[in-house]
């Protein structure tokens, strides 16, 4: 077989433009030996972006080296995936081509320092918003599973977000399980935020993700406790069969962990696929 190389690792392990003046790589080479003799001219970098250099090689067995690296050029704002190449006069023995090798080295921007505390702040405002629904609506649902007649029969004027809303029983109900989905939505994005945060792994580029989780946590509840209800209940279950701490515990769980039952549907339903469908 031909000689190859791999990336085994670099240092620090996640590199960022500011990590790379002084950074290392580790590669192996499979079926061909270093020179012991070899200097940092015998190696190249394929891609790397400008300003990066070899600054000196450290062979540390017959298979196995570790570069390090130069960088004096800016911190820039784009990604950057670079190969390692080894030069014929790096290897014992005759090698008629160079040998790069087969995975890349991946150089991150930095984040906009900002963009995380502005979408902790957007998801710590609709997550306020959902909890105060849920909680104004709260005695109204309670009566509507009671069995309230009054309530049943009419409904006061429910106050949402400041507004007057004059509303059915189902109607209700949606709105209750939808705050409570967006609320535990809310704090399953401030949770991963802070996560990713926390382990330097945050990455701007997933804005996206987290605008609508909201969004997504709302929808995922209501779908989930439509989907209890009709299996569970039946088509004909009417308000007073429900428990209201039920309902408002599977929109809970719904908003928290809306990927989980998302890949949980989709995996009964194509479970349930005819075949050739």
């Amino acid at each position: 077989m031909p000689p190859s190389a791999s990336i085994r690792g670099t240092n620090p392990s996640r590199l960022r433009y500011d990590d790379l003046d002084g950074a290392t790589i580790t590669f192996a080479l499979r079926d061909a030996s270093f020179d012991a003799t070899a200097s940092a001219a015998d190696f190249a970098l394929l891609g790397a972006p400008l300003g990066v250099s070899i600054e000196s090689v450290a062979i540390q067995s017959p298979n196995l080296a570790t570069l390090s690296l130069r960088y004096l050029g800016p911190v820039l704002t784009t990604r950057h995936a670079f190969a390692v190449r080894i030069l014929p006069s790096a290897v014992e023995g005759a090698l008629a081509a160079p040998i790069d090798s087969r995975d890349r080295v991946r150089v991150k921007p930095d984040p906009d320092p900002w963009s995380a505390p502005i979408l902790a702040m957007y998801l710590l405002a609709f997550g306020i918003a959902g909890l105060l629904a849920a909680v104004s609506q709260w005695s109204d649902v309670r009566a509507l599973t009671d069995n309230d007649p009054e309530t049943v029969a009419a409904l006061r004027p429910n106050i949402l977000l400041g507004l007057d809303w004059q509303v059915g029983g189902e109607e209700l109900l949606l709105i209750f399980v939808a705050s409570i989905g967006v609320f535990f939505g809310c704090l399953a994005g401030l949770r991963t935020a802070a996560t990713y945060v926390g382990r330097d792994r945050f990455d701007d580029r997933w804005w996206l993700w987290y605008l609508i989780r909201p969004l997504v946590g709302a929808g995922v509840a209501i779908g989930t406790v439509w989907i209890l209800r009709a299996a569970l209940l039946g088509e004909g279950s009417n308000l007073p069969d429900l428990n209201t701490f039920g309902v408002a515990s599977i929109a809970a769980v719904s908003g928290l962990f809306s990927r989980t039952l998302i890949d949980g549907l989709r995996g009964l339903a194509e479970g349930r696929r005819p075949d050739g469908d």
